[in-house]
């Protein structure tokens, strides 16, 4: 696949041992976007096997990942998943009632 044009990106769906869809993402390198996955989350040890899907343009690959997010609802997307806007609110949430200096 090393004549893959720029422009072409993959939609991935990171699967556990049960053949559960843990998650679904979008990239230009899946394997490099991994990394980060394995750094940053802790479902990423419950990955045991993967699909790939290249799309010419990133536009196309967005589309099909947030499809395949809405249609199969991974357990760790939050992206496109009513846990963005839970996520949302509680930022909000905590972001509006913060302790004032010196009172607790």
């Amino acid at each position: 696949m090393g004549d893959k044009k720029a422009s072409e990106s993959a939609v991935y769906r990171l699967f556990d041992s049960t053949g559960q869809v843990l998650y679904i993402g979008m990239s230009r390198n899946p394997m490099a976007r991994w990394g980060i996955h394995a750094e940053q989350h802790s479902w990423w040890p419950r990955v045991a096997t993967y699909e790939l899907a290249w799309y010419p343009t990133r536009q196309e690959a967005e589309a099909a990942e947030k499809a395949a997010i809405k249609a199969e609802s991974p357990t760790c997307n939050v992206a496109h998943t009513p846990r963005q806007g839970q996520r949302i609110m509680a930022a909000i949430h905590r972001e509006t009632f913060r302790p004032l200096a010196g009172h607790t």
